[in-house]
């Protein structure tokens, strides 16, 4: 089943409260109505359903370490989103200062804040202290 169509409570009432039809199909999603301002309400309306706001600066996340690299660890927020935590040192113990040495952290839940997010939409994250 199509993720809007999972959400077909939700079109119905932007439906309701817009005066439009929405028609979602296998690639694409119609909505028709008589007012172009109902219809772009409405079009915002389900690209927030669709393609709901990522990461957040200021947000917290329970994450999982992705890969660590010399730049820090990768820590996976959400599906299809990651972040940098530039220094996993406080949680991660280095062997011989590498931290490649770490990699057996892969999969280990971290308890993250997003401090900032760039231009490009990189994420860089701080731990939360237990």
């Amino acid at each position: 089943m199509d993720f809007l169509e999972a959400k077909r409570k939700d079109i119905d009432q932007i439906e309701l409260e817009n005066s439009v039809g929405i028609s979602v199909l296998a690639s694409w999603t119609l909505i028709r109505g008589l007012d172009a301002s109902s219809v772009h309400t409405a079009m915002a309306a389900v690209a927030a359903i669709a393609r709901p706001p990522g990461p957040q600066v200021g947000e917290y996340y329970l994450g999982s370490v992705v890969k660590v690299t010399e730049e820090g660890a990768v820590i996976s927020l959400a599906p299809g989103k990651e972040g940098l935590l530039r220094d996993p040192s406080s949680l991660f113990p280095r062997v011989n200062g590498k931290s490649e040495d770490t990699l057996d952290v892969v999969g280990v839940k971290v308890a993250v804040e997003v401090t900032q997010i760039d231009d490009e939409g990189k994420i860089s994250l701080a731990a939360l202290k237990a």
